[in-house]
């Protein structure tokens, strides 16, 4: 197995959901060529291993989600890395191209397109991961900006999966910010509600 070497910056967005249980966001913002999409992957792997061996209070597989502006850009980024990583330590795995769907061991990857926030139904998970999130959207601010607002909310919704002897359900965003489009608003949201991210 291949030994993988972390920046301080992606070890901590790795485990900060467990350095800080309190909170449910969690945002990674940095600019190109960072490591954001290697930190998503990584802290995915991380959290299926977390997830070894536990069920939810019904006795199912736990699940987690993850959101790219496309199906086809999370394959050929984040998913890539994810499968490198599996590979590497000679995790067995199944992917289910179909239907987005990576098992590991007893937990699963669902995989879905933030870029259609009213198709993000059906999947509750105990842990999201939004990757690029400020991408979302076209040419327009406004519509960028409505878009990531309401994948934030859709994905917000969805992430309810209880693990007894896990962390409670949390959403976690890596992206570089593109000024005042749908992070800024998202971020602005928060600090109106007074919500901890």
């Amino acid at each position: 197995m291949k030994k993988k070497f972390l920046l301080p910056h992606q070890t901590l967005f790795m485990r900060s959901p467990f350095l800080f249980p309190e909170k449910r966001f969690f945002i990674f913002t940095a600019g190109y060529g960072s490591g954001k999409t290697s930190s998503v992957a990584t802290s995915i792997c991380y959290d299926l291993m977390m997830l070894k061996d536990k069920k939810d209070r019904e006795g199912r597989r736990p699940r987690l989600g993850l959101g790219g502006k496309s199906l086809g850009h999370l394959v050929k980024t984040t998913l890539s890395y994810i499968l490198s990583d599996l590979e590497n330590s000679k995790t067995p795995y199944k992917y289910n191209s179909k239907d987005s769907v990576l098992s590991v061991g007893n937990a699963d990857l669902y995989m879905v397109s933030l870029a259609r926030p009213g198709d993000i139904v059906g999947y509750d998970v105990c842990g999201f991961y939004g990757d690029e999130l400020d991408d979302l959207g076209s040419v327009s601010m406004a519509s960028a900006s409505d878009m990531t607002f309401e994948a934030v909310k859709a994905v917000n919704e969805r992430t309810r999966q209880v693990i007894p002897g896990f962390r409670s359900p949390y959403v976690k965003f890596a992206t570089t910010s593109q000024g005042q489009r749908g992070l800024y608003r998202v971020v602005s949201q928060f600090n109106k509600e007074k919500t901890g991210y």
